[in-house]
């Protein structure tokens, strides 16, 4: 997606991103948008991956990508600052910054997608990326002897398994909104 600055989608675009060869693409597209709007000024990117530094790791859908370090890779080709996020992160933030009216409020955004559960928290306007760069992956809570990942990925979660992860969440970070994504 580019946006402007004054925070409107001038262009949306994605690429599903397997492996290594698949990196072309997003060099290719890179490429194409900087020619095409030559006034991006840095480039951010959202991965279904825990994240430290630029660097991939837990991405169990794409294990040739983990230990990747993709900031790194697309700084290096372009000459450009990169911000890689966890994608569940990088929207919690999205949607904390076009919400004018929330200010330094503790959020949470629950994503239950094809990759699996995760969460993106902040505390007082602030992203929680924990010691690792792990906080927010709810797949690995306990729910009856599976974890919230496996039942997710099952299909077989209930309202009740849902409201569960809902009740931790709360519990534990106490936000003023929940957002499901």
């Amino acid at each position: 997606e580019v946006v402007n600055l004054n925070l409107e989608t001038v262009l949306k675009s994605s690429i599903k991103v397997m492996d290594f060869e698949h990196l072309l693409e997003i060099y290719k597209l890179t490429e194409k948008l900087l020619l095409e709007f030559e006034n991006i000024k840095a480039i951010s990117i959202g991965v279904p991956a825990g994240v430290k530094d630029g660097e991939l790791f837990f991405i169990p859908d794409y294990i040739k990508l983990s230990g990747f370090n993709l900031k790194k890779y697309i700084e290096e080709k372009f000459n450009i600052p990169v911000i890689i996020e966890n994608d569940v992160n990088a929207a919690i933030l999205g949607y904390y910054s076009l919400n004018e009216e929330i200010i330094n409020e503790n959020l949470v955004g629950i994503y239950l997608g094809s990759n699996g559960p995760g969460s993106g928290i902040l505390v007082n306007g602030t992203l929680i990326r924990g010691f690792s760069g792990f906080a927010g992956e709810i797949g690995f809570m306990k729910i009856q002897n599976k974890t919230f990942q496996e039942i997710v990925t099952e299909g077989s979660y209930t309202d009740s398994d849902f409201a569960r992860i809902i009740l931790s969440i709360s519990t534990i970070i106490n936000p003023k909104r929940i957002i499901l994504f």
